[in-house]
């Protein structure tokens, strides 16, 4: 981790994690944020580094009969238990509607449609 010096107005010195300042002034602490494509490896990566930041991450995974969760079942565990899991297919209109339902910030990364 990268930790600074800082010095405030009074000539106070403190020790600053620098990445802990970041995602305080980014803010993603107690947003809603909806991943689509959570599964992928773009959007797994993306989904635990939220949820790392204190993000509420709904991750809208393209259902699969036996559960997998693609990249999503890569993640630690205690990552993973702090995730909204949505199983389903991007096409469908209502899921995606509802999966939307009290969301802040939208990362679509979802490509939709049949896989190579």
């Amino acid at each position: 981790m990268l930790d600074w010096i800082r010095i405030s107005k009074e000539g106070i010195f403190d020790k600053v994690n620098v990445q802990q300042m970041l995602s305080e002034r980014l803010g993603w602490r107690g947003k809603h944020v909806l991943v689509t494509g959570a599964g992928g490896f773009i959007g797994s990566h993306l989904t635990e580094r939220l949820v790392a930041e204190g993000a509420d991450v709904r991750a809208f995974c393209l259902y699969d009969s036996q559960g997998f969760l693609g990249w999503l079942d890569k993640i630690p565990p205690e990552s993973r238990e702090n995730l909204d899991v949505v199983l389903g297919d991007i096409r469908d209109g209502r899921l995606v509607e509802k999966a939307c339902s009290d969301i802040d910030v939208i990362f679509h990364l979802e490509q939709g449609g049949e896989r190579p």
